[in-house]
């Protein structure tokens, strides 16, 4: 796995995991390893490393996301490369705004939004979907995340979406995880003509993202191999 800033000592591990993506069940060569930790302060530190090196899109995403002890996020560093494409950026969160910078091939873009105090955020990857869960009750929400179409210089720029989450109606089910029989229930999440659904744990942890039509009557899945929790 790749990191913006390494795990320091102090950070104690809470856990870590890897997804498979696959489509129609057939590995792509993605795969994306997460972990998370913790500081002392109650912070806490989510790494991620989305590494299509090996798929056909041959990119890379790399997400360093700082939360406060009450999860809202204070700090986003990102990394892309792909497409003849270099970025990197940082956002930083407030109460009804984020703003931030972002450098594509050496260009400088100051970004800068207005929210609703109470405003939802995640960035494009699996366990970034994640951050939405698990919903308090099924309700449309001011949102922010970043640009997820790749190519152009708009990639991962910031954008203000209205998001719809909806959880299901009934209990969990019991799935297999890397090995392992775990209670598990599933959401839609739809904004902007997109549509995920995210299978997760009781406690929202994402086990699971299902993106129909991704390709012309495929679905592409992103599948949890690794479920460590210390």
């Amino acid at each position: 796995m790749r990191f913006i800033v390494h795990e320091q000592r102090y950070e104690r591990q809470y856990g870590a995991g890897q997804f498979r993506y696959e489509l129609d069940n057939r590995p792509t060569g993605a795969v994306e390893s997460w972990r998370l930790t913790g500081a002392p302060d109650g912070h806490t530190v989510l790494r991620v490393d989305l590494d299509a090196r090996r798929a056909p899109s041959g990119h890379s995403y790399l997400y360093h996301l700082v939360r406060d002890r009450n999860e809202r996020p204070q700090r986003l560093a990102y990394r892309f490369w792909g497409g003849g494409l270099s970025i990197a950026g940082t956002l930083l969160f407030d109460v009804t705004s984020i703003t931030g910078t972002r450098t594509v091939n050496g260009m400088v873009h100051e970004e800068d939004l207005d929210l609703a105090a109470g405003y939802r955020f995640w960035f494009p990857s699996a366990t970034g979907l994640g951050l939405l869960l698990p919903p308090q009750r099924a309700a449309d929400h001011h949102a922010a995340t970043l640009n997820g179409a790749a190519g152009g210089a708009d990639t991962l720029a910031l954008q203000q979406v209205v998001v719809a989450v909806r959880a299901p109606a009934a209990e969990g089910t019991e799935v297999n995880v890397a090995g392992r029989e775990i209670t598990a229930v599933r959401a839609a999440i739809r904004w902007c003509g997109q549509e995920r659904f995210v299978t997760t744990d009781r406690n929202g942890w994402p086990l699971q993202m299902d993106r129909p039509g991704y390709a012309v009557g495929q679905t592409l899945t992103a599948r949890e191999t690794q479920y460590i929790w210390y």
